[in-house]
């Protein structure tokens, strides 16, 4: 790695520690590049679209839309993306003009909506970088939302490293401590562990 690599990820770590949500805006173009148009695991999703036939769907974390053609097709009624991107929310107005679609940049623990608003709460990637300080804090609010969440996270089942901006959760422990909950689907793709949970009752 040259010095101009290293000053790069110097300056992008110090970023995200300190100005998380310029982070995000200064990586979204990047991200959408490598990821924005990946469909491994479309027909997941739209297995579990059929298995729970959600109505109201929040994608957080959505970057440029990359599940929405799911979504789309699917003909969900209304469909939530949330980014801290603006960048991001803007090619999800541009490649995805539909009435049923609205985008927010609020922040995950400022996202006002009545309990059990959404059917589905979708997470790829997303929680994992929220630090271990605030994981729970974050869960607890977004739990009340939703019936299922679906979970594709960097877990204490993944391979691999947590960095400064990468962390792994045990979800079931911070789970147990937030609502009672039932496993409705689990596998795996590739190496990536995911979960659809059934929030059953929050405590």
């Amino acid at each position: 790695m040259n010095i101009v690599a290293i000053a790069r990820n110097f300056a992008l770590r110090f970023t995200m520690n300190r100005f998380p949500r310029l982070y995000w805006e200064l990586r979204a173009s990047d991200i959408d590049q490598k990821w924005g148009h990946d469909t491994h695991d479309h027909a997941l999703m739209q297995s579990i679209i059929e298995k729970i036939q959600p109505r109201v769907i929040l994608d957080i974390g959505c970057g440029t839309g990359r599940m929405f053609p799911v979504f789309v097709a699917a003909q969900i009624p209304e469909i939530v993306g949330q980014d801290v991107s603006h960048w991001a929310l803007k090619q999800v107005k541009q490649r995805f003009p539909s009435s049923t679609i609205t985008v927010t940049s609020t922040d995950l623990e400022a996202l006002d909506y009545p309990r059990r608003h959404f059917d589905l709460i979708v997470s790829n990637r997303v929680l994992s970088a929220v630090p271990p300080s605030d994981i729970s804090r974050v869960l607890g609010h977004l739990l009340p939302m939703t019936r299922y969440i679906y979970l594709n996270e960097f877990s204490n089942t993944d391979p691999g490293n947590e960095s400064s901006t990468w962390f792994r959760h045990n979800y079931h422990t911070i789970l147990d401590s937030l609502c009672e909950y039932h496993v409705e689907l689990a596998g795996q793709l590739g190496s990536q562990h995911y979960e659809l949970l059934a929030i059953d009752r929050i405590l």
